[in-house]
């Protein structure tokens, strides 16, 4: 051991002697109690000392120290061969390392494993173990050489920067420390098992460590005591500083930096498997006391199967977690039914990294199954911190702070050492040159000195007596070669003399200072942060993630619940489908399998709570989490599987409320209605506490059934409809607020063989709504609901329709939604038609209707019907885009005192229809604060002129932006033309790599979006065009949808082809020529025209197609688009009228791209 060690090794000796339990024995064997005392003691020493714990300089226990060593002794750099590993443990364990071989192989490997060690100190060849556990190759067949931070650990070895000490047989020395440039010990961690006492070192990253260490020395300061005050005072343990050389320079440093401070810098641990940790007040306890418990996470995507299924796909592990250990746990898991959910399990892992899969069934709840993973796995894990080093010879629990001043100390040391020795061989050196100068200016009494001496020693002598030279001087003069004696060689020995000197200065500077140390420290260890510096891999988290309950990781986000006719239920993405405002039965573009179809939709948040009622006349609940996951066409999971329902019981309505608002609970009330008229208002309080089979809302009599339940504020009006054309609307005030297991009161006198077909609840402000009423034979009609007078409850109510044997009995009624403008209507047979709402008549409530659905099969009958949009209406998206195009010109003309946009429009003797849409430019322009300039030429007029004139305008700053009017004449390039126009003022996206997407192929998204992704058509941030999200928003919407674009014009066609592609869109071109076009149309799901001829035939269009129409004509005086739209309305799903469709979004997207290229011609954003 250090002799400087000793005496500290000794009080821990007596120290650990002092907590040994007293023997009580007979005093004739207490000699070999004693012994066996002593014996312990040693041996525990040793191993904490010499084996098991780290020191805090330079980070390494002494096998790595000697492993490292030995490797440099044999020359294994990082640019050399590599060496096979048995050879370098065979130099360790036969000169340093007395112990066997398996623990310095294995430590050894360890330095070299990807997945133990941030930064690797060993290079390994063949094969090193896995994350799986598997076991390295035999020494024999693996190869090592250190990596290049690994040499920064021993550089400057050879200038006496470190102390020495005898190998265990005394033949040789080797270093007790290593000069450690970079700050080892928390870079790598260290772990390890002493006698009573551990450590476990995270490790960190290494450019956050230099961070810390920087400002650290950054605000160091030097304490300073002066000497006759010191020498005069009475305290005698005071120590006298009179150079920065002395023993005790370190400890004149005083580190004024604070924990928090270092922290800026240093997040948290860095572990080489990347991961997740959480809790930073436990990361901060850790760095302060050393000791600390840390959560570790692993990190995991949520992918989907091409088979619609969810995966959870594990791409990081915590740190020190066996891959394959983990996958076996999982599945035992699994086989003893621990976690339910799981379909597959795959390790689908290889040189580019971790890859777990765990795929879930179709009825599993991905977050409660994830939640689960990380509470009986090893996917969540506590790093117990314990830092625990030795400190001057001692073992001793340090914190960060501690860590990084012991190393700034020994750094402190080892530059001094350096700087000395390097300093002593520059003098060494300064002083032969000084002799061998002097020689030559004698150089001939030299000679002869040396000529007449009948030995060395005696010219030596001689020298020395004649010139003053010392023995070294006079040696040298001997040992000269003549060669040395030329004018030129005098040069080179003053020139390295000078350069000597100015070294010798420098070295003697930084030795005189220790703030000139520290600069050196802080230079060389951001050198190495240059060198080796990366970024952070593990993601720290500021709050622990906390216990484990039902909710734990379950995002509290916006979901739509749907149930289905056959009872199946599932939650998805609320941008998967668009429901009514007041979550009843309107649903955009659903798509259910087997003809099955949605009965209940409804908006939610994942953390709400769901009241289910059923026809008997429960109540069941759930939270909206435990409902599945599904995609928008996937099936939901059978609702038997979630609630236990009885035989023949079947859920009517799904009531949606948040739990933790209990203010509301006692002021919202839910309205419930029986078939046969019974009605009920109860409190929501009441239902809060439901046991899991369920609770009884409202007591049925004979064969009633509870088919309706509402929320209500208490303020609402109830309307109550029936299958003999009656109805009631009555005030919900007429019915008290009664307890949870009581029967209700009439709600409406019904006839014995009548029944309630709907119950709609109402406020003031839809007074002027209409009532929808279908017939069982397709007949239906609207009437104002203001024709229904409100009566007391319990009255036969008024007239509905006029039933009789050629209308059926009413089988639907609804208030209805102006938010939707059409219908599906569904039959007993399954057959379903969609009709436009505004081609039902509105007609008084006595009226009979008039068809709106015809049957296939004579017997069949109206059984349900929905609400839908299908007209995708352009005006009023153009209006929204424009909007925001205004606010920006109005915020950057007020702000920054800019001249508003202008657009200069070329147009070659335009027809009326040209000036029309002329005008529909120019109005839109001035909307948004902007002018306008029409240039107009006869068409006679020379391309030469035209271009001509296009320069100016190009030239002029006060012009923002350029459109070429088409048609053009025959005799001008319409693309020629566009050739002339600068880049920054085209902005129709014609020319080759324009700057300005197409505004046509910019409205044919912004269509798409209207039709596929909910509540673009309400919202410009969605409708708006982003690159980075929309090929993968998109692709996901339209996936598995057919489209077929038709035209493959320069103006429409190509463009909006072009935007496609960039949008990763896959798609069918044809054109009008393309021979049979009809099958193209017919298996489309979304059909793009931009022809302007009527190309599209409704008998060829398939149910449920979305259309849009960019070409526009005229016929009988009217404009219509590539097909006649009140003939595909009864078949496509959703399509664009004309006009007001394509064309006033085309035209904003046109302003918009003026404005845009105003900004860039301003240069501002």
């Amino acid at each position: 051991m250090n002799e400087d060690n000793k005496n500290t090794e000794e009080e821990v000796i007596d120290e650990v002697a002092q907590e040994q339990p007293s023997i009580h024995i007979d005093k004739e064997r207490a000699p070999i109690v004693g012994e066996m005392k002593r014996a312990y003691i040693n041996y525990a020493m040793s191993v904490i000392v010499q084996r098991a714990l780290p020191d805090v300089r330079d980070g390494l226990k002494p096998v790595h120290r000697r492993i490292l060593f030995a490797m440099h002794k044999l020359g294994l750099t990082h640019k050399s061969r590599f060496s096979k590993s048995a050879t370098v443990v065979g130099e360790v364990l036969g000169k340093y390392h007395p112990h066997g071989d398996t623990a310095v192989y294995d430590s050894l490997v360890r330095m070299g494993q990807l997945f133990s060690m941030r930064y690797p100190l060993i290079l390994g060849q063949g094969n090193f173990g896995s994350i799986d556990g598997d076991p390295p190759a035999a020494m024999r067949y693996t190869e090592a050489k250190m990596t290049a931070i690994a040499e920064e650990m021993l550089l400057d070895i050879e200038k006496d920067t470190v102390s020495w000490v005898n190998n265990f047989d005394g033949t040789i020395q080797e270093p007790s420390f290593l000069p450690a440039k970079l700050p080892n010990l928390l870079l790598m961690g260290a772990e390890g098992i002493a006698v009573g006492m551990a450590t476990k070192i995270p490790p960190h990253n290494l450019s956050e460590i230099v961070d810390a260490v920087v400002r650290m020395i950054d605000e160091v300061s030097e304490e300073k005591i002066d000497q006759e005050s010191s020498e005069s005072s009475d305290d005698t343990n005071k120590i006298v500083y009179t150079s920065p050389l002395d023993a005790t320079m370190t400890q004149r440093l005083v580190f004024n930096t604070e924990l928090q401070a270092l922290m800026e810098h240093v997040k948290g641990p860095d572990f080489p498997t990347a991961a997740s940790i959480y809790g930073q007040d436990e990361i901060q306890r850790a760095y302060a006391t050393g000791k600390g418990k840390i959560v570790v996470r692993a990190t995991v995507n949520h992918e989907e199967s091409s088979k619609g299924r969810e995966k959870i796909v594990i791409s990081e592990l915590p740190y020190q977690v066996n891959k394959a250990n983990l996958v076996m746990k999982i599945a035992d898991l699994v086989r003893d039914k621990k976690l339910i959910g799981i379909a597959d399990l795959r390790d689908e892992s290889d040189k580019d990294g971790i890859r777990v899969v765990v795929e879930l069934k179709r009825d599993a709840v991905y977050k409660k199954l994830l939640n689960n993973l990380f509470k009986y796995t090893e996917l969540q894990t506590s790093y117990p911190v314990n830092m625990v080093a030795l400190v001057n010879g001692a073992p001793q629990t340090v914190s960060l702070k501690t860590i990084l001043e012991q190393y700034i100390k020994h750094r402190v040391k080892v530059i001094t050492n350096r700087c000395m020795f390097e300093l002593d061989k520059a003098k060494a050196r300064a002083h032969i040159l000084e002799g061998l100068l002097k020689a030559l200016d004698h150089i001939d009494e030299i000679i002869t000195i040396i000529k007449k001496a009948k030995t060395e020693s005696e010219a030596k002598e001689s020298l020395m007596t004649k010139f003053g030279f010392s023995d070294l001087q006079a040696q040298a003069i001997l040992d000269m070669q003549l060669k040395r004696l030329t004018g030129l060689e005098r040069a080179k020995i003053e020139e390295e003399l000078k350069a000597l000197q100015e070294k010798i200065a420098y070295l003697e500077g930084i030795l005189s200072s220790v703030t000139k140390i520290l600069a050196v420290i802080k230079t060389e260890i951001l050198e190495i942060k240059e060198k080796y510096g990366d970024e952070r891999r593990t993601k720290v988290f500021k709050h622990m993630p906390g216990t484990f309950t039902e909710e734990q990781l379950i995002e509290n986000k916006e979901v739509i619940v749907t149930l289905t006719q056959a009872g199946y239920i599932k939650q998805v993405p609320r941008n998967t489908y668009k429901v009514q405002k007041r979550g009843g039965k309107g649903v955009i573009g659903f798509e259910t399998k087997e003809e099955d179809n949605v009965k209940i939709i409804q908006a939610a948040m994942t953390h709400d709570s769901i009241l289910y009622f059923s026809n008997k006349g429960k109540v069941y609940q759930t939270r909206v989490w435990e409902i599945p996951e599904g995609a928008r066409t996937s099936k939901g999971k059978a609702i038997v599987n979630i609630l236990p329902l009885e035989a023949g019981e079947d859920i009517t309505s799904l009531l949606i409320y948040n739990s933790e608002d209990t203010k509301s609970l006692e002021s919202t009330f839910i309205f419930m209605c029986t078939t046969k008229g019974t009605v009920k208002k109860t409190t929501l309080a009441e239902f809060k506490n439901i046991r899991s089979n369920g609770i009884i809302a409202l007591k049925l009599t004979g064969d009633d059934e509870l088919l309706w339940a509402r929320m209500t504020d208490g303020t609402k009006k109830i309307i109550l409809a029936t299958r003999d054309g009656k109805s009631i609307v009555f005030a919900e005030g007429d019915v008290r607020p009664t307890g949870r297991s009581s029967q209700g009161v009439r709600g409406m006198n019904l006839e014995k063989t009548d029944e309630i077909t709907s119950m709609d609840v109402y406020g003031k402000d839809e007074d002027d709504n209409l009532l929808l009423v279908l017939m069982e034979h397709g007949i239906g009609k609207k009437t104002p609901i203001k024709q229904y007078p409100v009566q007391k409850r319990g009255g036969k109510g008024v007239k509905i329709a006029s039933i009789d044997q050629r209308t059926g009995k009413v089988a639907f009624s609804s208030m209805v939604d102006t938010t939707y403008d059409a219908l599906i209507i569904t039959a007993r047979s399954g057959q379903v038609v969609k009709i436009p709402l505004e081609d039902i008549p509105t007609l008084s409530r006595a009226a009979k209707g008039v068809i709106v659905m015809r049957f296939t099969k004579s017997e069949d009958a109206v059984v349900s019907a929905t609400f839908f949009m299908m007209k995708v209406r352009g005006t009023r998206i153009a209006r929204m885009i424009l909007d925001h195009v205004k606010s920006d010109v109005t915020k950057l003309v007020s702000e920054k005192g800019l001249n508003p946009p202008q657009l200069v429009i070329f147009s070659v003797n335009p027809d009326e229809v040209t000036l029309s849409f002329l005008r529909s430019k120019q109005k839109a322009m001035e909307y948004v604060g902007g002018s306008f300039k029409l240039l107009r030429f006869s068409k006679n007029i020379r391309f030469e002129d035209l271009v001509n004139k296009l320069s100016e305008i190009n030239q002029d700053p006060q012009s923002h932006a350029i459109i070429i009017q088409q048609p053009l004449p025959a005799s001008l390039s319409t693309m020629t033309i566009f050739d002339f126009v600068s880049h920054e003022k085209e902005i129709e996206g014609y020319k080759s790599k324009p700057l300005f997407e197409s505004p046509v192929a910019l409205a044919i998204i912004t269509m798409l979006k209207a039709m596929f992704v909910p509540d673009a058509s309400d919202n410009y941030d969605i409708l708006k065009l982003d690159l980075s999200k929309d090929p993968t928003t998109l692709k996901s919407l339209l996936r598995r949808k057919k489209i077929v674009l038709i035209g493959r014009g320069k103006t429409a066609g190509k463009p909006i082809a072009d935007l496609l592609s960039l949008l990763h869109i896959p798609f069918v071109n044809i054109n009008s020529k393309t021979v049979n076009p009809e099958q193209f149309i017919a298996e489309a799901d979304v059909v793009i025209s931009a022809v302007g001829k009527h190309v599209i035939d409704a008998m060829h269009v398939k149910q449920g197609t979305a259309l849009i129409s960019v070409g526009l004509r005229s016929e009988n005086e009217k404009w219509v688009g590539d097909y006649k739209q009140e003939e595909v309305a009864t078949k496509a799903l959703a399509y664009t009228p004309t006009p007001g469709g394509v064309g006033p979004v085309t035209v904003a997207h046109l302003i918009s791209n003026v404005v845009k290229a105003w900004k860039i011609q301003n240069k501002v954003g």
